[in-house]
């Protein structure tokens, strides 16, 4: 893909202010005292903690090299910021508009956990999936799935890529997804109990989050209902765009045909389950991040200047409403922004 060089330049700085911020802040973002506490307290790994092998075999490394946990932020963030930068610059249309999405959608990944690191190597494996590389594109899921387990779902990816199914083939895959709700959950509970694994464990820890209401996820006055509904439209609103005004250009273009394919699996994902708790719903996020790339393409097929202003709009309402809802879910967690220069 090609782009202006100021616009790559912007990308680069902005890259770099994100990679900043992300790993000199502290006390901020979610499970940071988990993450702490393991950080302080061991020095090896421990099987019987619910953290991912990958993981703890990093945090055990540099504690006992570095004894700093900002080294090990500095880590996680250079490989996040590392695989979007690639990512992002081999396949966006827009660089820099792709980082506005990103931004609005999950704050550039400044406040990450786990599962940002996961999403941001299924990410770079995409590389793979595009090069038609298939045994890298299974190694970078599996080191991703070290880190957290849900990535292994991103697996998929390779043969979802190459469908091309139209929206008569879509309809009825939705359908299908929809009437999954009613089977999923007594199969995941089934899985959770028969199992001995981190998986299970993993959906153990789901189901039990997803029965405790004060555990949602939400703030003060915002229930479960209002998280799904919220969830369901914003992700309607891109699925209508991808498969009305993008649809022809996507059944013509291998490259926007795949990525949608990520998106509309995870949209269909999220429709099945998220209904059961809002934790599981935070499996399709591997497939979802793919939105940074697909909107730009909503400007590709417009010709008037009036309708490109107003599509400019919507993306920039959309975008901001996405951002604050994301923050005022939890705004203690991000603001005022602490750094280790203020700890």
């Amino acid at each position: 893909m090609r782009c202006t060089k100021l616009n790559l330049y912007l990308f680069y700085v902005w890259i770099m202010i994100f990679f900043l911020l992300s790993f000199l802040r502290w006390d901020r973002g979610a499970d940071w005292m988990s993450y702490y506490d393991y950080f302080l307290n061991f020095t090896k790994p421990d099987e019987g903690m619910f953290f991912e092998f990958g993981y703890q075999y990093l945090s055990c490394f540099i504690r006992n090299v570095f004894n700093n946990y900002t080294i090990l932020l500095f880590v996680q963030s250079l490989i996040i910021y590392f695989s979007f930068l690639i990512t992002i610059r081999n396949f966006s249309l827009n660089p820099v508009f792709s980082l506005l999405i990103f931004f609005s959608i999950i704050f550039a990944d400044i406040y990450f956990v786990r599962q940002n690191v996961a999403i941001a190597i299924t990410f770079f494996s995409f590389n793979y999936i595009y090069k038609k590389r298939i045994l890298v594109f299974i190694l970078f899921v599996l080191l991703a799935s070290s880190i957290h387990v849900t990535s292994i779902i991103f697996i998929l990816a390779y043969p979802i890529y190459y469908l091309r199914l139209s929206r008569k083939s879509l309809f009825v895959l939705f359908i299908c997804f929809i009437g999954s709700i009613f089977f999923i959950e007594p199969l995941l509970i089934y899985f959770s109990n028969s199992f001995d694994s981190i998986v299970s464990f993993k959906i153990a820890r789901y189901i039990a989050l997803a029965e405790d209401p004060a555990k949602t996820g939400a703030n003060d006055g915002v229930t479960l209902i209002d998280l799904l509904i919220k969830g369901m439209i914003s992700r309607f609103v891109i699925l209508i765009a991808i498969l009305g005004l993008l649809n022809t250009l996507r059944m013509n273009n291998k490259l926007l045909n795949g990525i949608s394919n990520f998106y509309i699996f995870g949209c269909f994902c999220y429709f099945s389950l998220a209904p059961l708790g809002i934790a599981f719903a935070r499996v399709v996020n591997y497939y979802e991040i793919f939105i940074i790339l697909i909107i730009p393409y909503l400007f590709r097929t417009l010709t008037s200047k009036r309708i490109k202003l107003l599509m400019l709009i919507f993306v920039i309402s959309y975008c901001s409403i996405r951002f604050i809802s994301g923050y005022n879910r939890h705004p203690t967690l991000y603001s005022p922004y602490k750094s280790i220069f203020y700890k």
